[in-house]
């Protein structure tokens, strides 16, 4: 992907030609392979993402259960992989990825596509798509499949809650305290136990909280979402947290790395966040439509909110935007926002604070929050690489336009769009720091 700001485009591809491909055409088509280097030739083939134009497609069916490791590194192009399973119709989504960071395509520029410790299944196929989102250009590119290891290994990777700041008013209602586990290992795991413990910063060695979960069974390449408990805190300032998640089960786990992870997460006076605060990357998702960005914030219950803060990543002092916000159900974002702001002209990069007119009532649910830019001049919002939730952070190219998660495009941006709950307080130290 073309950085520092990426244009989402597709590129055509003219003269196909009569010449004999390495890869299949289509996902019906895709060519047999077993762990090795391959060379693609140019991209020609029947992609399956709307924002490519060609594709080229392999085909992998272990005989036995076992992780995979893929990448275009050091291949010569600018690629995005797909990783599928199922019928070609429908395809089932196994992992994806554009860029990965330190994995060389040409010269110095880290473009090439990476994917590691993904677990495959005996007797399943799977499909390799590589597609031309950036390039079409012919590439090198390699696999490997090792069988899963007899060491019990079973890992967390990742928690529930993807907050980095939860509005006072929200943490009351309840924090869901828990995680996804995955079993790596080429055995059944048994009473697999997550254990949440809280600690209000600075002190790290008393919680302040625990919680339990209920003992689980762990299949071979499993991965289950196990909740400890719901941690209600009740407060009337602003205060730091760091929440250790512990993951045990009965058989002696090899591998002690991911048997425990950590998060930070502040009880803010008044704002949600789902970002690490941390600017580090904007996209310019068209360069010949309008764009809306924006992230799905979880409503914990009833509550009024009343604005917006959002990092602009433009220096522009010109372009005209509107802030919006969308009430989301089963994952379907409505057609009419239930707030539009009045034109917003900007005032140069950094963050950005709106307050609403009228205060938005809210009830327990989902509500996206976006920044919306007229125009075709480049306008990103900013985001950050540290932090993703899959299907939070959605992009929408002209006026109607399907809203698509970020991931459809190969990245995997955290948005800095945050909604604020109530009035700011009058006297309140930890929030301004």
């Amino acid at each position: 992907m073309k950085k520092l700001v990426h244009f989402l485009c597709s590129f055509l591809l003219l003269g196909m030609g009569m010449q004999t491909y390495a890869q299949g055409l289509t996902c019906a088509s895709a060519l047999p392979v077993t762990p090795g280097t391959f060379t693609a030739s140019t991209l020609i083939g029947t992609p399956s993402q709307t924002t490519a134009t060609a594709a080229g497609w392999y085909s992998f069916t272990p005989t036995s259960n076992g992780i995979l490791n893929i990448n275009s590194c050091g291949g010569g192009s600018d690629t995005r992989l797909w990783i599928w399973s199922g019928s070609c119709s429908p395809l089932t989504p196994v992992a994806n990825n554009d860029d990965f960071a330190g994995c060389i395509s040409t010269g110095t520029t880290a473009y090439a596509s990476k994917i590691e410790n993904v677990i495959l299944m005996a007797g399943t196929t799977y499909y390799f798509e590589w597609d031309n989102v950036w390039e079409a250009t012919g590439f090198t590119w390699s696999f490997t499949f090792a069988a899963l290891p007899a060491n019990n290994d079973a890992g967390i990777t990742a928690v529930t809650n993807r907050n980095t700041r939860i509005a006072i008013s929200q943490a009351s209602y309840g924090i869901p305290m828990g995680a996804s586990v995955k079993n790596f290992s080429g055995a059944s795991l048994t009473n697999v136990v997550l254990t949440t413990e809280i600690y209000e910063l600075p002190n790290t060695t008393t919680p302040i909280q625990t919680y339990a979960s209920t003992p689980v069974t762990l299949g071979i390449g499993a991965e289950q979402v196990i909740t400890s408990g719901t941690w209600a805190p009740v407060l009337t300032s602003s205060k730091s947290y760091l929440i250790k998640y512990i993951k045990t089960q009965t058989q002696v786990d090899g591998v002690s790395t991911n048997d425990q992870t950590t998060q930070n997460l502040t009880i803010d006076y008044n704002y949600n966040a789902r970002d690490n605060n941390v600017f580090q990357v904007a996209y310019n998702w068209s360069s010949t439509l309008e764009y809306t960005q924006g992230v799905v914030h979880t409503v914990y219950g009833a509550d009024n909110m009343t604005g917006a803060s959002y990092y602009i990543q433009s220096s522009s002092t010109t372009q005209v935007y509107t802030v919006q916000v969308f009430q989301v159900t089963n994952g379907v974002v409505a057609t009419t926002p239930l707030y539009t702001s009045a034109n917003i002209t900007a005032n140069g990069a950094g963050w950005k604070f709106h307050t609403f007119p009228t205060p938005i009532a809210v009830t327990a649910g989902e509500y996206l929050i976006a920044i919306k830019k007229t125009g075709t001049t480049s306008f990103p919002v900013g985001a950050d690489l540290s932090l993703f939730t899959p299907g939070k952070n959605l992009v929408r190219t002209g006026a109607a336009g399907a809203w698509n998660p970020v991931e459809a495009y190969g990245v995997s941006p955290a948005f800095m769009i945050r909604p604020k709950f109530g009035a700011y307080p009058t006297d309140e130290v930890a929030f301004l720091n």
